[in-house]
């Protein structure tokens, strides 16, 4: 919903419902309603509720209508919490309102929860996203440079944790279609803020790829005669090979396989990969080295080298 047609009374409702304990409050309205029944309007009131979170988020840090929801979203945590905790059972309330965001075991009921939700967009964007901003201030005294490094470390630890977890219990009826995922990462790159920690993030990003390329089959996709074309210059490498190898025949030379131009930009693909092509799959299939993922120079941006998204023909058409 666009927040600027959201009217007094709508709004005073949806802060009623902020500030209260809604599984209760169905509870008490619907006393005979079944488990399903009362699951659906709790995704319904979360789903408004999420919509509107620019104009209910109690932050102050930055101006929430003109701030890029990428740099915006750690600033409405605490509040995307309280909004959770109120839409489960009072035990489960009172953990999740602890606010462990460090503590695997909280995350994992987290995810839980946003299952029971099916929040499937908030779930990218809880685990998945990269803060950039941190609580240690910016004056560069010694002791603040060792609590920077100290909490960088400690982010870095959690989001390895989190992605391998996820990988190994993502549940296939959260899969992500194109569409979906396109639509819900369309204003940031999850893992960008990373490059500003200035660590080697091989290893984070090789995981999430590898995550991704579970999570949203459709990244796996590849061009049938683009793979036809190449599987057939593989094929005659291999038969010179072979011609090489036996004793009675001249020897020939083959010129390598090309690499494949990066549709993004000048870079071309070899060794390592661009994101944003349609060659991700495809370079898989053939068994390139695709791992770890790297960004080659001259195809750096907001939609390259975190993760991958595909173009039909035109590099400026997204999906």
């Amino acid at each position: 919903m666009n927040n600027n047609l959201v009217t007094t009374p709508q709004l005073l409702t949806l802060q009623h419902y902020i500030n209260h304990h809604i599984y209760t409050i169905i509870n008490v309205r619907n006393p005979d309603i079944t488990p399903e029944e009362k699951r659906l309007k709790l995704q319904s009131i979360f789903k408004e509720l999420i919509n509107n979170i620019r104009v209910l988020t109690t932050t102050n840090e930055i101006d929430v209508y003109n701030t890029p929801m990428g740099i915006l979203f750690q600033h409405l945590k605490p509040d995307i919490i309280k909004i959770i905790a109120n839409c489960l059972p009072k035990v489960d309330k009172l953990f999740i309102d602890k606010g462990l965001i460090y503590n695997l075991e909280w995350n994992i009921r987290l995810f839980k929860a946003l299952q029971y939700l099916k929040a499937k967009d908030i779930i990218v964007w809880f685990f998945l996203q990269i803060p950039y901003y941190t609580c240690v201030n910016n004056n560069l005294t010694f002791s603040n440079t060792i609590l920077y490094s100290q909490q960088i470390s400690k982010i870095r630890e959690h989001y390895k944790s989190m992605l391998e977890w996820l990988y190994t219990n993502y549940p296939e009826e959260l899969y992500l279609t194109e569409v979906e995922f396109v639509y819900l990462s369309n204003q940031t790159c999850m893992p960008y803020a990373l490059s500003y920690h200035d660590k080697n993030n091989v290893e984070l990003l090789t995981l999430y790829s590898k995550l991704i390329r579970k999570i949203c089959p459709w990244v796996n996709y590849f061009s049938p005669r683009i793979a036809e074309m190449i599987l057939k210059k593989n094929n005659h490498y291999n038969n010179n090979q072979n011609t090489l190898s036996s004793p009675t025949t001249a020897t020939t030379t083959t010129s390598p396989i090309p690499p494949i131009p990066c549709m993004h930009g000048a870079s071309c693909i070899s060794g390592v990969s661009c994101a944003r092509t349609t060659w991700l799959g495809l370079v898989s299939t053939l068994k390139i080295r695709l791992e770890p993922l790297v960004v080659l120079p001259r195809c750096e941006g907001e939609w390259c080298g975190c993760y991958p998204l595909r173009t039909r023909g035109n590099s400026n058409e997204i999906g």
